[in-house]
């Protein structure tokens, strides 16, 4: 199950979203800059809201007043950008590893795979 109740402020734009479902697979849909966006960003744990609480099937990843905030890393939820985006904290390294978990080889055949050897 998934619920993302949760309220905040970018910029000039307001979110306030209130999702109960316990469908495996959902979609967003809406006119562009209507929060879709932000709405995965906060359940990656990519932007923290205002106020609220995400859990996925009953595991609480952010509550706004308990301060429970899972760190995007530990939320093992996939993000796929619509434009290539790093994660700005880490080190191109750290980017190409992320998602390997203990697995501390193959980061050769990643960078042939993706043309990045220079």
């Amino acid at each position: 199950m998934l619920v993302v109740n949760i309220k905040g402020v970018l910029g000039s734009f307001q979110i306030d979203v209130d999702i109960h479902t316990k469908e495996a697979v959902i979609a967003l849909y809406g006119d562009s800059g209507s929060g879709k966006t932000s709405i995965l960003r906060a359940i990656a744990g990519l932007w923290q809201p205002d106020e609220g609480v995400i859990t996925i099937d009953d595991r609480v990843i952010y509550h706004g007043e308990t301060g429970v905030n899972v760190p995007s890393p530990k939320r093992r939820l996939g993000v796929v950008f619509q434009a290539p985006l790093l994660f700005p904290h880490m080190s191109v390294e750290k980017n190409l590893r992320y998602g390997q978990g203990e697995k501390t080889t193959g980061l050769g055949r990643v960078v042939c795979m993706l043309d990045l050897g220079n």
